[in-house]
């Protein structure tokens, strides 16, 4: 099994953003999201409780990170990835998560991702929502 640290390398890495900006529309991200071995292994990870936690630290980190605002920001598609994987699996994770990429500049598919999470005070506080497991019907419920 890869580990947390390598799967976050992998999804935030240059070969990954290449991979899913090709989309034209939401819809079509999510898919391309879905299709990539990196968030199909943390998908199946989410269901531990350490492991929603530390995606949800590793969103205010990324968001938190200095990048050239001339160009889009770097961990755009990680951090709207992040929040898809948190919005299936932690509504209250991805409520704070979605409120965390609002305040992050540059970020064209996390906020468009963010659009479709709940706020925090609409978030259940009763633990994780259920959600279905990996694969496209996520993806077209969202797009």
């Amino acid at each position: 099994m890869t580990s947390l640290d390598e799967l976050f390398n992998g999804i935030e890495s240059h070969r990954f953003s290449a991979l899913v900006n090709v989309a034209s529309n939401l819809k079509t991200f999510l898919r391309a999201l879905d299709a990539q071995p990196e968030i199909r292994q943390l998908a199946v990870a989410m269901s531990s409780p350490e492991v929603r936690a530390s995606v949800l630290v590793r969103v205010t980190e990324l968001a938190g990170k200095d990048f050239d605002p001339d160009y889009e920001n770097p961990w755009d598609s990680a951090l709207a990835a992040y929040l898809w994987l948190l919005s299936r699996t932690d509504a209250e994770g991805a409520a704070l998560a979605a409120a965390r990429i609002g305040t992050c500049s540059r970020c064209w598919w996390a906020n468009k991702v963010a659009e479709r999470i709940p706020s925090v005070m609409a978030a259940p506080t009763n633990g994780p929502a259920a959600g279905p497991s990996a694969g496209a019907t996520t993806s077209a419920k969202m797009g």
